[in-house]
């Protein structure tokens, strides 16, 4: 089988997603020394993989959602196909990707053998994710193993050296005791899981400051700063902020300072994994959101669930557990913060 000479990788969704991606690209990157590897991903993704160095160029796909540019879809595939790509890994497949690869006249075309839109692809690798067996990395590298690259299983999070100096001085200016534990907590979650309340973070910090003296830093996402202010105005004593503007990499750099993250399962989780913080995760019951798919990796951590059976699909009116997390005890978080530190 003749060696790919130039490489696209797709994952257009969600912060965390494109984290537990960048296994592929370090892995095609070593088994293809000389290849052009290119991502498309979302803004979210652009944020984390802009710096990576595996990559030769990273492609924004704008064309839809949220923050939609001015270009269509039509402009985005005759960017694709003047790159004369010769093979695609569909990371995560949607009859729209299929369309795009097809389209730009990519002979190769390797994806996760579900949905409709595997039809589209040249190349179908029964998978089963649904079923949250493997790991999200894992279940990534199967396909760029088809293509025959040597697996490597490390996320990776890059970040130049002039945002690293901005973290620095902007830690140096903060009055935090160089005893105390820095303890983040990231009470967001984009909606993509089940959380905790303002209230049991806002408990759980109060305890970390009573019996460890901590420092917590409260970190958000995008339109979470109302949650911020709801949690640091709960806290005994005042909570350092992340200013949210600095974007992705600056939020990398802040949480590689703290002693330990506490979150739901959400991006910044993984964006700690890949800088090896460790990380103190709350995980539901629901089966496609398994910490055996989406925990984190490569960092000391400890994953807590609810007591409950596991659930196919989420609804609360049904189970009588409309709030699940909460069953999740503020003790069991606190032990576990202790056996990491």
């Amino acid at each position: 089988m003749a060696e790919p000479n130039r490489i696209l990788v797709t994952r257009n969704d969600k912060l965390g997603d494109v984290i537990v991606s960048t296994p592929v690209f370090l892995s095609l990157r070593q088994s293809f020394p000389n290849a052009h590897i290119a991502a498309l991903v979302s803004l979210a993704g652009f944020e984390v993989l802009k710096d990576n160095p595996h990559l030769n160029e990273v492609l924004v796909d704008d064309t839809q959602g949220e923050h939609q540019g001015r270009r269509g879809f039509k402009q985005l595939v005759a960017e694709v196909k003047q790159r004369n790509f010769d093979s695609a890994i569909i990371l995560f497949s949607d009859w729209r990707m299929g369309q795009l690869c097809m389209m730009a006249g990519i002979p190769k075309r390797i994806c996760p053998a579900s949905k409709l839109a595997q039809l589209l692809y040249t190349k179908r690798i029964r998978q089963r994710r649904s079923k949250s067996i493997k790991h999200e990395a894992d279940y990534n590298l199967e396909l760029a193993a088809e293509l025959g690259a040597s697996i490597i299983r490390k996320t990776e999070l890059w970040t130049p050296d002039f945002v690293k100096q901005r973290a620095q001085q902007f830690f140096d200016k903060l009055d935090i005791d160089p005893k105390a534990p820095i303890i983040g907590i990231h009470p967001g979650g984009g909606g993509s899981s089940r959380n905790w309340s303002i209230k049991r973070y806002a408990e759980l910090g109060n305890e970390l400051i009573d019996k460890l003296g901590a420092t917590i830093f409260v970190t958000n996402g995008p339109g979470e700063e109302e949650l911020v202010t709801q949690l640091a105005d709960s806290l005994k004593t005042p909570a350092y902020r992340y200013p949210n503007h600095y974007g992705v990499q600056f939020l990398a750099e802040l949480i590689k300072r703290f002693n330990i993250c506490v979150s739901a399962n959400t991006g910044p989780m993984h964006i700690a994994a890949a800088v090896g913080t460790p990380t103190v995760s709350l995980f539901s019951p629901l089966i496609v959101t398994r910490p055996q798919r989406w925990g984190p990796i490569g960092n000391k951590h400890v994953v807590l669930s609810p007591k409950l059976p596991e659930c196919k699909n989420c609804r609360p009116k049904h189970c009588g557990h409309a709030d699940c997390l909460e069953l999740i005890p503020i003790s069991e978080v606190l032990a576990a913060i202790n056996k990491l530190l």
